[in-house]
């Protein structure tokens, strides 16, 4: 182990040994390896990582039956994240470095989950989280990515994205790899770039997402089939929700030629718990008017609906 990942492990194992250490805060200027060892503590609540390559031994957490709170930003992660007790996570530009697997977490008692940005394979959550309340899951490019993407990726198997086997997503294909471990939650904030698969390939699924009441698409636009075929399936699969938000991308995200066209069947539904629907841009024109339309096509009241303008 080189000199400098010696000494932090050393001022770690220290810190948890001296006193009842309740935070840790390990955030270094360039990526530091830590050992591949269990994090023992049984007074730690709160552990935030930054710039750190951490292996899958560190990243079971079953040690430690306190921690409550954990934050990786910018870190290497090369295991599965698990633990009984966690109940906050965050992973802010996570790179996942499992090669041709990808990473679990499993976290059954997790109350919220933030996904902001990552690279390499979406991770899966491996389970059903029956008592997470809120989640933010924001993707951008990861290697989970098809060109051809507008429904759950392409059928091409020279496709790299959608069947290589080191890069690809051809394990889990029958599986879900978010959207299962999601259907529980209360209050969902979903931003997908258009060229990720993942998500319209959960969809596909028909996951039941019998507790969510507040769902904001954000980055939405409506010339993007993938982004209208993901609201067409919460819409579908979400039987109480109350508030549905649509805040719509600045520009096109793809060009057309790029996209089939989606056009949705004209079907009913009975949106008895449907409250508002709140359409955000930064004008009203034609994008705006165009979203109004398509929500007529599932029977939205346009009473329910309202535009804001701006920030």
């Amino acid at each position: 182990m080189p000199a400098n990942e010696l000494h932090v492990n050393t001022l770690i194992q220290h810190a948890l040994r001296c006193r009842p250490l309740m935070r840790l805060v390990l955030r270094t200027g360039c990526p530091i390896e830590l050992p591949n060892d269990p994090l023992i503590s049984q007074h730690l609540t709160k552990l935030e990582l930054r710039r750190v390559d951490v292996r899958s031994s560190t990243l079971d957490f079953s040690g430690c039956p306190a921690l409550l709170h954990l934050r990786v930003e910018d870190s290497y992660i090369w295991g599965n994240i698990s633990s009984p007790f966690l109940k906050h996570l965050s992973i802010i530009y996570g790179h996942f470095m499992t090669g041709r697997f990808r990473a679990r977490i499993y976290l059954p008692g997790l109350v919220s989950l933030e996904l902001h940005g990552f690279f390499g394979r979406t991770p899966v959550l491996v389970e059903s989280m029956t008592r997470l309340v809120s989640s933010i899951v924001r993707i951008n490019t990861c290697l989970d990515c098809c060109p051809k993407n507008d429904y759950g990726g392409c059928d091409d198997r020279k496709c790299k994205g959608c069947y290589n086997s080191q890069r690809g997503a051809d394990d889990w294909r029958d599986q879900s790899v978010l959207l299962k471990g999601l259907s529980q939650v209360a209050a969902l904030e979903l931003w997908i770039h258009p060229e990720v698969f993942i998500i319209n390939r959960d969809l596909k699924l028909c996951p039941t997402f019998s507790k969510l009441k507040t769902l904001l698409l954000s980055k939405w636009c409506p010339g993007i089939a993938s982004d209208l075929n993901i609201l067409s399936c919460f819409l579908k699969h979400s039987p109480i929700l109350e508030k549905l938000t649509l805040q719509l991308s600045e520009e096109p995200k793809v060009p057309v030629k790029t996209q089939r066209s989606y056009t949705p069947s004209k079907q009913s539904f009975a949106f008895t718990h449907l409250k508002i629907v709140e359409i955000k841009c930064d004008k009203v024109g034609g994008r705006s008017h165009k979203v109004l339309d398509i929500l007529s096509t599932f029977d939205i009241p346009l009473e329910k609906v309202t535009i804001q303008q701006g920030n």
